[in-house]
């Protein structure tokens, strides 16, 4: 059977952070270029070739708010295609653990706006699809929402 890659289509593999502190986790309002308006959403990456799935949650969390990130658990797996347009299929995991010290919302400036603490159970709105595709697999108490 081919390869995905080999026909074309690009396949890659993302993280989710889910940043806790007590009962709540790390949001930021995203305000990039490539947003068609201004979506709140978990911290979320790309994963590396040269870099585990840990190790990608770890940096990207770093990159973006200045926190040193902790991964406990995975929290969710599923699989969506690119919000963009651009042919890509992510499989995205989702490790939660907590952080040390405060966000600083000054890191990766153009990307956001805010970074706020919210509730899984009443997260603000609207939301980046890639975020609503994981509270819906974590309200179905699934993996993956289409299980």
């Amino acid at each position: 059977m081919p390869s995905p890659v080999s026909e074309g289509e690009d396949v890659r593999v993302g993280v989710l952070a889910l940043v806790e502190r007590g009962n709540r986790v790390l949001f930021e309002r995203r305000t990039a270029d490539e947003e068609a308006t201004q979506y709140w959403g978990l911290l979320a990456g790309g994963k590396r070739a040269d870099e585990s799935t840990v190790a990608a949650a770890k940096r990207e969390v770093r990159e973006e708010t200045g926190l040193a990130f902790h991964p406990e658990r995975i929290v969710g797996l599923f699989d969506h295609e690119s919000h963009y347009g651009s042919g890509t299929t992510w499989t995205v995991v989702a490790l939660a653990g907590p952080a040390d010290g405060d966000p600083d919302p000054d890191h990766e400036p153009g990307k956001r706006d805010r970074l706020s603490w919210f509730s899984l159970d009443d997260p603000p709105t609207p939301l980046h699809p890639t975020t609503e595709l994981f509270l819906d697999a974590r309200d179905a108490d699934a993996l993956h929402p289409e299980l």
